[in-house]
C-alpha cells in the first residue's frame, strides 16, 4: 500500500518568505519608477550654472566699463589740458605725456591737433596770435575676460574717443550803470565794489591779444557823452546860417549860430529812435522786421539832437546878478564834471580808477543808457573806434570793433543795472534851444558909469575895481536891450534893472542900439544865465508888451514821463497795435545777450527789467550790496564760460 507524504513545515515557510520578498521588491521597484523625489536637482545644477555665468560676465563687463571710463576721463582731460591756447607747449606731446602718467601706453594713442591764427604773414612765416585750438584723441582698450573666456570670448575691446576745443571768442561789454541821486550813500558804494570785482573778473591784464573791451555807460536822467566820439559825429554840430531875408535889421544881427553850445555833451533821442512796429514772430525765421536793426545803431552821419547846456536855478544869493546861474557846473542838466561813457577799455586799472570816480545825482533815464550801451556794440561805431586808434585814443587792440552780429564768433553783452524805473528827462524846448534871441548885448553901455535912474535902491551895487567898495550900480548898465518888436519906435528897447522887480526898466527908441551891440543866441545866454532867468529877467510890464515877450521867449521844460521811457525799452500795446523796443531790438537772434540787474528797486523797475533779459536766468533781483555783488560774479562766470567753447 501506498502512502502520499505531507509538506513539511520548513519548506512552506521559506516559500512565503522569497514571496514577500519578491512582492516587497518589486513593490519598492514600482514605487521608485512611480516616485517624483529629487527631480529638480538637475534643473537647479543648470540654473546655477547659468547664474555662474551671467554674474561672471556681469563682472567682466563691470571690469570694462570701469576700465573704459576711466580711459574716456584721462582722454577728456588730457585734450582739454592740451587745447588751452595759454599753453605754449606741444599739444600732441601733452596728451602723450598725461596718458603716460595715468599708466597708458602713449605710443597707443592717436592724437590729432588743429589751430587756428590770426594775422598769418606768409613771407615771414609768423602766424600771428593763435586763437582757437582743437585736440581729439583716439585710444584702443582690449581686457582679457575672467568667466566669458569660458564661452568664447577672451577679450573685450573698444576704441575710446575724446575732444576738447577752446576757441577765444571776442567779448564786448557794455556796462551800463545807474548813477542817479537815489543811488546816493551805500548803493553808489557798494556798485562800485560789485563793478570793479565785475571788471576784475573779466579783464586779464597778461592777454594783450583780442582783449575783453568794456564800455562803461553811466546813466542819470541822461548820459555825458565824450568829445572823442561827439567830435567824429560830425552832424551833431556845426554853425547854422541864417538866410539874410530872416536876419535881424539892426547892427550886430547874428548871420549864424551854433547848433549846440560847445560844452554841450548829452544827447536827447526821440521815440522813434526807440520804437518801430512789433516783429513778425509767427513767420520763418523769426526776425522779419528789418527796422530793428535801425534802433541799435547811431549812424555817423545821424543828425543828433543836443541837449541845451543850461542851468534852471538862479543863483540864490549875493550882490550883484542874483539872476546868474551858480558857478558849480553839477546843477547843469548835462552835467560835464559827471563821469562820461567809457569807450572800449581793455586796461583793467583803468576801468578801476573809472569807476571809483563815479557819484551819484539827477534823475533815472535807463532807456538813454541803453540807447548808447546797444550803440557802443554796433557796427555802425567801426568807422568811428578805427579813427580813434588812428588817433591814438584808443588802443590797437580794439581796431575793427565792434565785430559784425555773429553769436558763433563775437560775443555782445549788456549789464544794464538800475536801482529805479524812469522818471524824467529835461531839455529846453525847441523854439529857445539854440538860434537867435531878442536880446543884444553893448560892451559900451555895460561899462558906462552913472545910473540911468533916479532910484537907486531897486538897483543892485558892485565893486567894479575890487578894492572892496561899491562905487557903481548895477542893472541898466549891464548893457543888455530886449527887443520889443510890438513896441513903438520910441520905446522899442527894454533895459532891464533890477531882475525882480519888472516895473524898474527904461525904455530907449529904436536908434539908440549902441553901435557895437551884438545879438545873442540862446545858448550865449544859458552860459551866463539860468533858464529862469532868460525866461523872466529881460521883460518889463510898464511897456505892455509881456504877453507878447511871453509868447517868444518863455523857456519850457520837456520831459519824457513814466510810461514813455518804459515803452522805449521793452515796448508796450498802444491803441491797436504792438510797439517792439529796444531790449527787443538788442534781443533779436541773440545777436546781444542782455543781462539786467534791479538793485533795491521798485516792482515797475523790476517787471522792465524782468522783460529786458534775454531770460529769466538773465535777470538779477539784488536786496543788497552782497546779492549785487554775486550778481555781477555770476555774470561774469556765465559769460566767461560762453566764451570758452569745450
Amino acid at each position: 500500500m501506498t502512502v502520499d507524504s505531507a509538506p513539511s513545515c520548513g519548506a512552506s515557510r521559506q516559500t512565503t518568505r522569497l514571496g514577500r520578498f519578491l512582492n516587497s521588491t518589486a513593490q519598492r521597484a514600482l514605487r521608485f519608477a512611480r516616485g517624483e523625489d529629487g527631480s529638480t536637482t538637475l534643473l537647479s545644477l543648470f540654473i546655477f550654472l547659468m547664474i555662474l555665468f551671467i554674474c561672471g560676465m556681469g563682472v567682466d563687463l563691470m571690469r570694462f566699463e570701469t576700465k573704459r571710463a576711466a580711459l574716456q576721463n584721462t582722454i577728456d582731460a588730457a585734450t582739454l589740458s592740451a587745447t588751452s591756447i595759454r599753453s605754449e607747449a606741444d599739444a600732441e606731446q601733452l596728451v602723450r605725456d598725461f596718458m603716460a602718467k595715468r599708466g597708458y601706453d602713449p605710443n597707443l594713442v592717436s592724437v590729432g591737433v588743429d589751430e587756428v591764427f590770426t594775422g598769418t604773414n606768409s613771407a615771414t612765416g609768423d602766424r600771428g596770435t593763435l586763437v582757437a585750438r582743437t585736440v581729439t584723441a583716439d585710444y584702443d582698450l582690449d581686457m582679457d575676460t575672467y568667466f566669458m573666456s569660458l564661452l568664447g570670448f577672451e577679450t573685450l575691446g573698444t576704441t575710446t574717443q575724446g575732444g576738447a576745443q577752446e576757441g577765444l571768442t571776442t567779448v564786448e561789454i557794455s556796462l551800463v550803470l545807474d548813477i542817479s541821486g537815489s543811488m546816493r550813500g551805500q548803493k553808489i558804494a557798494d556798485l562800485k565794489t560789485s563793478a570793479k570785482t565785475f571788471a576784475e573778473a573779466m579783464i586779464d591784464p597778461a592777454r594783450t591779444d583780442l582783449p575783453v573791451a568794456i564800455s562803461v555807460v553811466p546813466f542819470n536822467h541822461t548820459v555825458v557823452v565824450p568829445d572823442e566820439i561827439l567830435n567824429r559825429l560830425p552832424n551833431s554840430s556845426g554853425d547854422v546860417a541864417i538866410p539874410a531875408a530872416a536876419q535881424a535889421p539892426y547892427p550886430g544881427a547874428l548871420t549864424s549860430y551854433p547848433r549846440v553850445a560847445a560844452n554841450s555833451k548829452c544827447v536827447r533821442f526821440e521815440d522813434d529812435l526807440f520804437l518801430t512796429d512789433s516783429l513778425q514772430n509767427d513767420l520763418e525765421p523769426p526776425i522779419q522786421n528789418p527796422n530793428y536793426l535801425a534802433l541799435r545803431s547811431i549812424q555817423r552821419t545821424q543828425e543828433l539832437d543836443r541837449m541845451a547846456y543850461y542851468d534852471p536855478y538862479d543863483k540864490s544869493s549875493g550882490a550883484g546878478d542874483a539872476y546868474a546861474r551858480p558857478a558849480d557846473e553839477w546843477n547843469r542838466r548835462c552835467d560835464p564834471t559827471r563821469s562820461e561813457i567809457l569807450p572800449y577799455e581793455t586796461n583793467l586799472e583803468t576801468l578801476k580808477t573809472y569807476i571809483e570816480g563815479l557819484r551819484a545825482g539827477g534823475w533815472t533815464s535807463n532807456d538813454t543808457g541803453l540807447k548808447w550801451g546797444v550803440a557802443l556794440l554796433d557796427p555802425a561805431f567801426r568807422t568811428l573806434v578805427s579813427d580813434m586808434v588812428a588817433d591814438d585814443v584808443l588802443p590797437d587792440a580794439v581796431d575793427g570793433r565792434p565785430y559784425d552780429y555773429d553769436p558763433s564768433q563775437f560775443m555782445k553783452v549788456i549789464v544794464l543795472m538800475t536801482d529805479g524805473a524812469n522818471t524824467v528827462q529835461f531839455d529846453v524846448d525847441e523854439p529857445f534851444k539854440n538860434g537867435p534871441s531878442r536880446i543884444w548885448y553893448s560892451e559900451q553901455a555895460a561899462n558906462d558909469t552913472g545910473p540911468k535912474k533916479e532910484d537907486w535902491s531897486k538897483l543892485y551895487i558892485v565893486d567894479t575895481d575890487g578894492d572892496g567898495t561899491a562905487d557903481r550900480p548895477k542893472g541898466d548898465l549891464d548893457g543888455y536891450f530886449v527887443e520889443m518888436p510890438n513896441n513903438s519906435a520910441s520905446t522899442r528897447w527894454l533895459r532891464p534893472h533890477n531882475p525882480g522887480n519888472f516895473d524898474d526898466g527904461v525904455a530907449y527908441a529904436e536908434t539908440a542900439l549902441p553901435p557895437d551891440a551884438v545879438q545873442r543866441d540862446y545858448t550865449e545866454l544859458y552860459d551866463r544865465f539860468s533858464t529862469n532867468a532868460v525866461a523872466n529877467l529881460f521883460q518889463d510890464s510898464n511897456f505892455g508888451d509881456n504877453d507878447a515877450f511871453l509868447a517868444h521867449s518863455r523857456v519850457e521844460i520837456i520831459t519824457d514821463n513814466n510810461p514813455s521811457a518804459n515803452r522805449r525799452m521793452s515796448g508796450q500795446p498802444e491803441t491797436s497795435r504792438n510797439e517792439f523796443g529796444l531790449c527787443d531790438a538788442a534781443k533779436a537772434n541773440n545777436d546781444i545777450l542782455m543781462f539786467t540787474i534791479a538793485f533795491r528797486a521798485g516792482s515797475d523797475a523790476e517787471r522792465v527789467m524782468r522783460d529786458c533779459a534775454t531770460s529769466d536766468g538773465f535777470y538779477f533781483n539784488a536786496q543788497n550790496g552782497e546779492q549785487l555783488n554775486q550778481a555781477y560774479k555770476t555774470i561774469a562766470t556765465t559769460i566767461t564760460a560762453l566764451r570758452l567753447t569745450q
